[in-house]
Parts: C-alpha cells; structure tokens; sequence
C-alpha cells in the first residue's frame, strides 16, 4: 500500500473515509492505519467514538449489501488478478510454455487492461453506431438501425457557440387534426 497524507480526523469526509475502509476489511486495520499515520492512541479515541462506531457500522451495511455485490466482486476480483500477475508474468517468459498458451495469456491480459474493449471501439464496425439493448426476463430486443437525421448546423458568427436550427423545416408546424380533435375533446 502507498504511503498518503494523514487524515485530517477533523473532517467529517476524511473520517468517513476511514470509516469505509475499515468497513469493507480488504487490508487490515494495522495497514489502514499505517498509511494514514494514526498512531494507536488515535485509534483507541476513534473506536470509543460513537460517531465513527456508526460510521463504520453504516459502511460495512451497505458494503455488504445485495445491491454493492458487483462492487465487491470487482475489488476482490482484481486484487486475485493482481497477486496472479507475478506468476502470469514468469508464465509469459517460460521457455516450457507453448506459444499458443502465451498468445491466450496475452489476450488475458489485454482483457484485464481493458485495451481488447478500446480495439472494439475504434474499429470500422462499431465507430458513430448506437446499440441499446433491453433484457426482460429471457427475452432480450435490440435496436441497432437508426434513422440518421442529416442536419446541417447554422453558425451564428457573432457566437460560435450558439447554433440555430431551423425546427419548422424539420417539423410541421401545425398540428395534425387527430391532435386538434383531442385538445378540443380536452376543453
């Protein structure tokens, strides 16, 4: 763990912040402690305070609640992944390893620093292209055409920032007699 600036225990957002760390119990307390330099009497005056009791409490819930479960799945995921990535790295450069296992490992590894979604992003298929896709139980619906409005922007020049766009052109000005039937039902 890096070394940080010492806490200031004067500030709600800085205790709170201790609070969350000694909540979710990914390092333990002497770690904590040692990276923000709180000496032991510090810590005993901090553990006596019903505040930072409730603090701590009130993170460890929501830290372990149904909705955070992806959260820490992610975080003790990628410390796993971390502590694997030594071995990963005398796997790559072993001599007794095939190539195709060191190819496989790579994409692995290019997966994990996400640069495998960025080669997705940038690629011709995907470029100026908007997907949504809704799951409903077992059923799931995609939407991937899409009517491209082909609208030129007027520049103002006195301010480049404004841009007037002419909405009566795009759009018929009057109302259709269906819509005038309702508001007049309305009245």
């Amino acid at each position: 763990m890096t070394s940080q600036t010492p806490l200031d225990l004067g500030r709600d957002t800085d205790v709170i912040r201790l609070a969350k760390e000694i909540a979710i119990d990914h390092y333990p307390v002497a770690d904590i402690l040692a990276r923000y330099n709180i000496d032991a009497e510090t810590w005993d005056a901090l553990n006596e305070w019903p505040r930072f009791k409730e603090l701590v409490e009130h993170e460890r819930q929501q830290w372990n609640s149904a909705l955070n479960t992806n959260t820490r799945i992610k975080l003790k995921s990628g410390t796993v992944i971390e502590m694997w990535m030594e071995e990963g790295n005398k796997l790559l450069h072993s001599a007794s390893e095939s190539f195709n296992s060191k190819i496989e490992l790579i994409k692995l590894l290019g997966k994990f620093s996400g640069l495998e979604a960025q080669e997705r992003i940038i690629g011709e298929t995907a470029a100026g292209r908007v997907t949504i896709n809704i799951k409903i139980g077992n059923d799931q619906i995609g939407y991937e055409d899409a009517e491209i409005i082909d609208a030129v922007p007027v520049i103002i020049e006195s301010d480049p920032d404004q841009i007037d766009y002419d909405w009566d052109e795009e759009f018929e000005p009057s109302p259709t007699e269906d819509a005038e039937a309702l508001f007049s039902a309305a009245e």
